[in-house]
C-alpha cells in the first residue's frame, strides 16, 4: 500500500498536487456551466422549438435544453422518433441560431431488436455482455429487453463511442448518461446484482 502526504499553505495548493496525483480531467465547456432548462419531457419538436422562442421572447437566461427519452423511437438509443422529429436537423439549426446547446439523453441499454443497428451491429461484433456461460445478458429498462455494452473491452468501448456520431453531426452538443449504474427492473432486475458478481468474479 502507498501512502502520499501533501503539504501546502493554501487549498489551491493541495488540489493542485492531489489532481497531479490523481489525474485530471478536461475542462467542462463554458455553456455547460450557464442556465439549462430540463424537464420530463419536451415534445413534440414544435414545443421544443416554443419553448426556446419563449425563453428569447422574455428574455429568461437559458443556454441549454436537455431533451428527455421521449425523443427516441421507442426509447431506443440513437434513434430520433420521426413522428414527433420529423426534422431533428433542422430543428438542432433552428435551436443554435436562437443560442442555444442541445443536450439528448442516452440510456446504456440497446433494445434486444431484429434489424435494430446498434443491437445487430453490437452482437456481430460480439460487444455485449454475457452470463458466464457465454449467454448474452439482457435486463429490462424504457425500450423492453436490452442488452448492454462490454465496457471493459477496448473494442466495445471505441464501437460505443462512434455510435455518438450521427448525433454530434445532426448539431447536438452534449448527453446526458442516464441508468449508467447500469440499471434494470421488471422480471430481470433481482437478478442483475448476481449477474454482475459473477461477471466481475470471471474478468478479475
Amino acid at each position: 500500500m502507498n501512502y502520499f502526504l501533501i503539504y501546502h499553505t493554501s487549498i489551491a495548493s493541495i488540489i493542485s498536487s492531489y489532481t497531479w496525483l490523481t489525474g485530471r480531467m478536461p475542462m467542462p465547456p463554458l455553456w455547460s456551466l450557464g442556465f439549462q432548462q430540463c424537464r420530463w419531457s419536451y415534445y413534440p419538436q414544435s414545443e421544443v422549438l416554443t419553448l426556446a422562442q419563449t425563453f428569447r421572447d422574455k428574455n429568461i437566461p437559458c443556454d441549454v435544453i436537455w431533451f428527455d427519452i421521449h425523443y427516441m423511437e421507442r426509447y431506443k438509443v440513437f434513434t430520433w422518433d420521426t413522428d414527433r422529429f420529423p426534422d431533428p436537423k433542422g430543428m438542432l439549426t433552428k435551436m443554435d441560431q436562437l443560442g442555444f446547446k442541445n443536450v439528448v439523453i442516452i440510456d446504456p441499454g440497446i433494445k434486444v431488436e431484429k434489424d435494430y443497428p446498434a443491437y445487430e451491429d453490437g452482437l456481430q461484433k460480439n460487444h455485449f455482455i454475457k452470463y458466464p456461460d457465454g449467454t448474452v445478458y439482457s435486463g429490462q429498462v424504457w425500450p423492453g429487453w436490452c442488452t448492454f455494452t462490454d465496457y471493459t473491452s477496448p473494442q466495445a468501448r471505441i464501437w460505443w463511442g462512434d455510435l455518438f456520431k450521427e448525433h454530434v453531426d445532426e448539431g447536438i452538443d452534449g448527453f446526458w448518461c442516464d441508468m449508467n449504474e447500469f440499471a434494470t427492473w421488471g422480471q430481470k432486475g433481482a437478478q442483475q446484482s448476481t449477474v454482475c458478481r459473477r461477471w466481475i468474479s470471471d474478468h478479475a
